[in-house]
């Protein structure tokens, strides 16, 4: 069986986001509670030894580790270079408003981070020294956070409440919280604040899809991006008022995202509920495949949304996830989740063959 190492290097290098999955979903919807500024919020430990020894040494193991070199061809260097160029306000870095400043940044980041915390850093592919990253990694944290517009901003415009603004905040919340304790307590509100903020906007807000406009422009992606933001609020801001609704939230959006035709109408029970409860429509065609950008199947969209639903972090014991098992039968039999044991909770899509 894989190690979790494994698992978190095939995550961090499958595509973004990823995001954690810890205690049992909800499948109850609960009332909205007010937004509320909290003082003090508790954020859900990470335990890093849950993780083991290493990777391990199969062949997953190999080419996990492989992937996880290659990805940092450069990155190092190149995110130095992004750092010493951007702008200083009031000693924090302005890095821009637009998807091209914050979203680079944030990813790069984070997969830094990861690898760093892990022992899976390069320096000889990154560019790098360790020493450098980790130095600065806090000012990243500081300033992306900072930069929101529920923290007011740093320059002429703060990012914030965009088309994929959600997909940045958690980027920007998943870094945090692998380096949460070299962060400052005002770090700490501002992360809180930028990550409630963007998880908020969906509370009521229908997830999009394209029916049979999936050959050409798939919704997958964004749903599966915006249902990571939703996910890690709830799962890693403890007893926020908006917890539980958070939790239902990534669950719709989440199932929207991998839905095909054959689903929209299926009373299969998903986590308490039928799916056509849940299923606003589908961004997956009836032959298991999406399109975009004028390609139909497009592979890359076609991973996109598949595998950002094999999205995991790991916390507590593991508890006891749900098994969603679509009404369809796509080639080859994909599982979208691993094993229970490598995560606290997972959203385990697992689409399979009948029997």
């Amino acid at each position: 069986m894989m190690k979790r190492t494994t698992v978190i290097l095939a995550t961090l290098t499958i595509g973004l986001p990823w995001t954690c999955f810890v205690g049992t979903l909800a499948a109850a919807e609960e009332p909205v509670a007010p937004a509320q500024k909290i003082k003090a919020q508790k954020i859900r430990p990470l335990d890093w030894s849950m993780l083991g020894d290493g990777p391990g040494n199969d062949e997953l193991a190999a080419v996990c580790t492989s992937v996880m070199a290659h990805s940092q061809d450069g990155m190092g260097k190149a995110w130095l270079e992004r750092i010493a160029k951007t702008k200083r306000v009031d000693g924090l870095l302005d890095f821009g408003y637009a998807e091209k400043h914050i979203r680079p940044t944030a990813s790069s980041s984070r997969t830094l981070a990861l690898a760093l915390r892990l022992g899976q850093y390069r320096a000889d592919k990154a560019g790098a020294n360790a020493s450098e990253i980790e130095t600065l990694l806090p000012l990243v944290v500081r300033s992306l956070a900072k930069d929101h517009k529920a923290n007011g901003g740093l320059g002429d415009k703060a990012w914030g409440d965009q088309w994929q603004s959600a997909m940045w905040a958690a980027q920007t919340a998943q870094l945090a919280w692998i380096i949460w304790d070299r962060l400052t307590t005002d770090d700490h509100q501002h992360v809180v604040a930028m990550l409630a903020h963007e998880a908020d906007r969906f509370l009521e807000k229908l997830p999009p899809t394209s029916n049979a406009k999936s050959v050409n422009d798939t919704k997958g992606e964004e749903n599966a991006w915006n249902a990571s933001c939703i996910m890690t609020a709830s799962i890693m801001l403890i007893k926020h008022p908006h917890e539980k609704a958070w939790r239902e939230r990534a669950i719709v959006y989440y199932l929207n995202a991998v839905a095909t035709p054959q689903d929209v109408n299926s009373k299969l029970v998903v986590d308490g509920k039928p799916l056509s409860e849940r299923l606003v429509g589908y961004c997956i065609t009836a032959d298991y495949a999406v399109g975009n950008h004028g390609a139909y199947p497009h592979p890359g969209y076609t991973a996109s949304s598949y595998l950002d639903t094999r999205l995991l972090f790991f916390s507590a014991p593991p508890r006891h996830p749900h098994r969603a098992k679509s009404s369809g039968t796509p080639p080859g039999g994909l599982l979208l989740a691993p094993p229970r044991d490598l995560v606290d909770l997972t959203l385990d899509l697992t689409l399979h063959y009948p029997g």
